[in-house]
């Protein structure tokens, strides 16, 4: 059955393929994909290629890995009996890896992969982690070269975030619609930085940095002290941090609980869900624009169960008896933007 909808999966996604080379990475047993490993399709790979990284309930346990090619990564997203129409493989495609990504892999898009252990190092620019779930710490290191064009967005994080060791000036450093847990620490003055519409959750949560342009988020932890440092810091929802000293239209001193529709525990809704605003939240509005504060507004609204923009099977029924004309499959699927 296993087998009969990872066929599915492959067929569905033929179609927006066409001009590159894809590759199954499945350590199922006897799954018959392409590579049991991860390292071993980014061997094989070359530029432009994507590779599908299939939740199996198996980790892909695999050291380190350094990445000096342009490549596509799918996964299949997180939280995936959390929320409802996810996947109909509800396994995340779970990572364990000590990812080097350095240059030549200019270009690399990580989309739906649950990180967790070790570190991942951005050593080179024009890399993408989308909706992903990220428990590895991350370092951004500009130390050999820059890391300019950095975009996180619509990531689910439990770990901390910072540049390390930067030598060259690296520009467009973006983070966009993220649930944070963890800190973000953007302290290089060879660096710039935009942070928006992000979410920071719990004490340690706080936003660190300097040449920041740090706008319609929500965030627990506060803004540090030296949020002075050439920062542009407005439009903010403030919990019990500590509030900036510059900005504009800056609101401190809120409970969340009053914010987000089920906060903290997601006990009613989902992990991601649950910072949906409350009707009539102070966050409502509030953005630059008028927009919302928070995850679900904004240029890349968060997509629950960080489901990659591909198509996807969400319900699949396929029968144990065959007959002269074969198995009956019956499965539902939708595109994802």
């Amino acid at each position: 059955m296993k087998k009969s909808i990872f066929l599915i999966f492959v067929f569905l996604f033929f179609s927006i393929s066409l001009f590159s080379v894809t590759w199954r990475v499945n350590n199922f047993p006897n799954a018959q994909a392409d590579f049991t490993s991860v390292s071993a399709a980014i061997e094989a790979a070359t530029n432009g290629d994507i590779i599908y990284v299939e939740g199996t309930g198996y980790d892909y346990d695999e050291g380190q890995v350094s990445l000096t090619k342009s490549l596509i990564f799918y996964g299949t997203g997180y939280f995936l009996t959390e929320n409802e129409d996810t996947q109909a493989n509800h396994y995340p495609s779970v990572v364990n890896i000590q990812f080097r990504i350095e240059a030549g892999s200019e270009g690399s898009v990580f989309s739906g992969i649950s990180f967790i252990g070790g570190f991942l190092y951005v050593n080179t620019s024009n890399i993408t982690f989308e909706r992903c779930r990220i428990n590895s710490e991350m370092r951004l290191s500009g130390w050999e070269q820059d890391c300019s064009n950095f975009m996180m967005k619509q990531c689910y994080l439990h770990s901390n975030i910072w540049v390390w060791s930067m030598a060259y000036n690296s520009s467009n450093i973006v983070f966009l619609n993220n649930a944070f847990y963890d800190g973000l620490s953007l302290n290089s003055d060879l660096g710039t930085y935009i942070v928006k519409n992000n979410i920071f959750l719990g004490h340690y949560s706080a936003l660190v940095g300097v040449n920041m342009t740090v706008q319609n988020n929500i965030i627990d932890g506060g803004v540090n002290s030296n949020v002075g440092n050439n920062n542009l810091v407005e439009n903010n929802i403030i919990g019990t941090g500590e509030m900036p000293e510059l900005g504009n239209n800056n609101i401190g001193g809120i409970d969340l609980s009053e914010v987000f529709i089920d906060y903290p525990d997601g006990a009613n809704s989902s992990p991601d869900a649950m910072f949906e605003l409350v009707p009539g939240s102070i966050a409502q509005g509030h953005g630059i624009g008028g927009i919302d504060c928070g995850i679900f507004d904004g240029d890349f609204p968060y997509i629950l169960s960080g489901l990659p923009p591909i198509p996807r099977i969400y319900e699949s029924n396929i029968s144990t008896v065959g007959s002269s004309s074969g198995l009956q499959i019956h499965i539902k699927a939708k595109s994802q933007q």
